[in-house]
């Protein structure tokens, strides 16, 4: 369990470190393969079982993250308690708007913004392993387009997995929902770039090309639908 939070604390501060001693083993073990020889433990590199140490799981990644999901939630508790007591100092509890929204929101709103919460940290999982398996699919189309080498898929995972230590973010109250979202695209420019060898200009592609499909699908949806209207 140690070893684990310090890999991930480790993937938080180091991110580029990080992916570039991941690469470093797969260099390594392509090394190892081509010359069809085996090589004993000490004569290994020290960085390259530094980084062997270091990899984290999907696993791994998720069940940490998914410690700052619930802090996450907590924190949305709180703001809403107090923006809830807050609105009943300023208009009170008894008369005009307030008599009418108040008490509806204590009764029935807050039961449904709490199960709300609880919902998403109890499917944050599967939630993170469709986000992982999205830009997966994503990195390794662009892989294949531009003609990588070596174990893509292993790559990918590793990009993937240790992007998740963005979530980190999310012991900032107030900024880290915004903080999370852009600190992942952080997380993955840095495995696209030192550990996939993309150059920046690649790295920037892969990573606005959800963007740019779903634009594209929102575009020819609204051509069939319109296509469609206009045939009635």
């Amino acid at each position: 369990m140690i070893q684990l939070l310090s890999n991930y604390i480790y993937a938080f501060l180091h991110p580029f470190k990080t992916h570039t001693l991941l690469s470093t083993v797969a260099e390594h073990a392509g090394a190892v393969q081509e010359k069809r020889q085996f090589q004993l433990v000490e004569n290994i590199p020290n960085d390259v079982l530094e980084a062997e140490d270091t990899e984290l799981a999907f696993v791994d990644a998720m069940s940490v993250s998914w410690i700052f999901i619930v802090i996450q939630g907590i924190y949305s508790l709180f703001a809403i308690h107090l923006g809830y007591q807050a609105f009943s100092m300023v208009h009170g509890d008894e008369e005009g708007l307030t008599g009418l929204l108040i008490p509806n929101f204590h009764a029935q709103g807050k039961s449904l913004v709490f199960w709300g919460i609880l919902l998403q940290i109890v499917f944050y999982p599967v939630f993170v392993w469709f986000l992982t398996r999205v830009w997966g699919s994503f990195i390794k189309f662009f892989a294949d387009l531009f003609e990588v080498e070596g174990e893509i898929d292993r790559k990918t995972n590793q990009v993937v997995n240790h992007s998740l230590v963005s979530y980190t973010f999310y012991v900032l109250p107030v900024f880290g929902t915004m903080a999370q979202g852009i600190g992942m695209l952080f997380y993955l420019y840095a495995g696209l770039k030192n550990n996939f060898k993309f150059t920046h200009l690649q790295s920037l592609v892969i990573l606005v090309s959800p963007v740019i499909f779903v634009g594209f699908s929102v575009v020819l949806l609204s051509v069939m639908v319109l296509m469609v209207v206009i045939s009635l």
